[in-house]
């Protein structure tokens, strides 16, 4: 009779002879020795079985073994991949290609793309004078808002189980750390994994390879005057650090496995190929080392030659102004006292990054290990204050708050059940109050750009030595005239900022 005391086998019938895989496990037969005869229907405990844990759940029902979900190739380790002509939408389910779909939605990323890299070419080299107070704000929040989507997307890699619409919004974030998988590029490139895995890791050379053409057109039609070398240094910086979380996700893809009964192992992001046993693994790790050693090694690298050259290039004015164009990236969105806390935010990503490849199939050590980066992180922002605007800290503190809220949600949903429901929605509100928070942040920087305060109606300059009465006299008299403000060009010079 069967008896099933492993893990994935289930026996819920009686009379079976051979035992069915029980829901979230595909079982296969490990050998080809199958009964003792070809008529008996009976099994007589020879046969080997091989138990693969699928990631989602849906992707293996219940009943005979080797049983995958429609459109799903029960020849694949976990039913990982969907068959041919077939992909995965938004749900993990494998549906028909379509190929227009598939071209048109590929177009509209890659010119999506170019139209931003153009945009940064302008906006990250503006001179430091024309740069106002509400769009430096406006790029801190903005870098922000993309971190902390970053990081979400790193969540679904956790051995945690998300519920429903919280998993759907996390994995729509996918497209964050460079997978284009959601896009249907199976339909187009085929299914060829270290190929599609070689092209994200080759993203960023490309990003700046165009950045350069772009500098060219810019310097050629543009600007004749444009500093080649500091303004490539800084637009290819900025992008560089706004998207480090994304390429460390990236790159460290093929490290980020989860454990099956049987002993082998999966990638998360590519449960048919097994760790360190298929070929194609090998050829991803070769591909994730040389992206390690070339983009992230060179960013980091160049981050810590800016912050430890900057103490140097203060005492020279002209030293100083080319440093700072060229790390312009670096040092504007913090105060002068702060000018190194780049390395720290560089730090905390490379470290939460690093989680699921260093804790493998334990959630709840997972869920704190991250939680733990997160908070010493923040408390070096409370103490050090590092950002150019209170605003923008405080900003900070409640994107921490959040996430942390969100991960411990989701740890209490798999530890307790009676509070499943309650806790799950817990979790989904942390995570709209957070997409408010961005919203509302990058909404309120725009009105304060569109709208600049303070505004001055008029404005008078004068000699300090002959005329600073005459100029005072002047000034009152226009604003109990008028009514409109009057501004003195010696007035409020504590704080430029507070100016523009």
């Amino acid at each position: 009779d069967c008896q099933a005391r492993i893990e994935g086998m289930l026996c819920d019938e009686v009379g079976l002879d051979l035992p069915k895989q029980d829901e979230g496990y595909l079982v296969t037969l490990r050998t080809s020795r199958r009964l003792r005869r070809a008529s008996e229907e009976e099994y007589d405990g020879s046969i080997n079985f091989d138990i693969w844990r699928c990631l989602h759940s849906a992707a293996c029902p219940s009943g005979e073994i080797g049983t995958c979900a429609d459109n799903r190739d029960p020849a694949e380790v976990a039913c990982g991949k969907c068959l041919e002509n077939f992909h995965f939408d938004s749900e993990s389910k494998c549906i028909e290609c379509s190929s227009a779909q598939a071209t048109l939605i590929l177009f509209a990323v890659v010119v999506l793309a170019c139209l931003v890299l153009v945009a940064l070419a302008f906006l990250a080299n503006r001179k430091l004078a024309t740069q106002t107070k509400a769009m430096r704000l406006f790029t801190i929040c903005l870098g922000m808002a993309v971190a902390a989507f970053q990081i979400m997307s790193i969540f679904v890699n956790l051995s945690v189980t998300w519920k429903n619409p919280l998993k759907f919004c996390l994995e729509a974030l996918s497209f964050m750390s460079l997978d284009l998988s959601k896009f249907n590029t199976d339909c187009l490139i085929g299914s060829n994994v270290p190929m599609m895995y070689g092209s994200r890791q080759v993203s960023p050379v490309v990003a700046a390879f165009l950045l350069a053409i772009i500098l060219v057109c810019k310097r050629k039609w543009y600007d004749p005057e444009l500093r080649f070398v500091e303004e490539f240094t800084n637009t290819v910086g900025a992008v560089t650090q706004m998207l480090f979380i994304a390429i460390l996700i990236s790159v460290t893809v093929p490290f980020i496995c989860y454990n099956h009964p049987n002993g082998k192992s999966s990638m998360v992001s590519y449960p048919e190929i097994l760790c360190f046993e298929d070929s194609g693994h090998y050829v991803m790790v070769g591909i994730s080392i040389t992206a390690l050693c070339t983009v992230v090694a060179t960013f980091v690298g160049l981050v810590c030659y800016g912050v430890f050259r900057f103490p140097a290039a203060k005492r020279s004015s002209s030293s100083m102004m080319v440093h700072l164009r060229m790390f312009k990236f670096l040092f504007l969105q913090y105060e002068p006292h702060a000018y190194y806390f780049g390395t720290i935010a560089l730090l905390r990503g490379l470290l939460v990054c690093l989680v699921p490849v260093a804790i493998r199939d334990k959630g709840a050590a997972q869920v704190l290990a991250i939680a733990s980066i997160m908070l010493g992180f923040q408390i070096c922002v409370r103490c050090v204050q590092p950002w150019a605007s209170a605003f923008a800290n405080a900003l900070d503190g409640a994107l921490t708050a959040l996430l942390i809220l969100m991960l411990l949600c989701v740890q209490l949903t798999d530890s307790n059940v009676d509070s499943d429901e309650l806790v799950s929605a817990v979790g989904l509100m942390c995570f709209i109050f957070a997409l408010a928070c961005i919203i509302g942040a990058l909404g309120l920087n725009a009105q304060w750009f569109l709208r600049p305060s303070p505004f001055w109606t008029y404005f008078i300059c004068h000699h300090k030595a002959d005329a600073a009465g005459q100029a005072r006299y002047l000034q009152l008299s226009f604003v109990q005239m008028t009514g409109k403000s009057c501004f003195i060009d010696s007035d409020h010079l504590a704080n430029l900022d507070t100016l523009f």
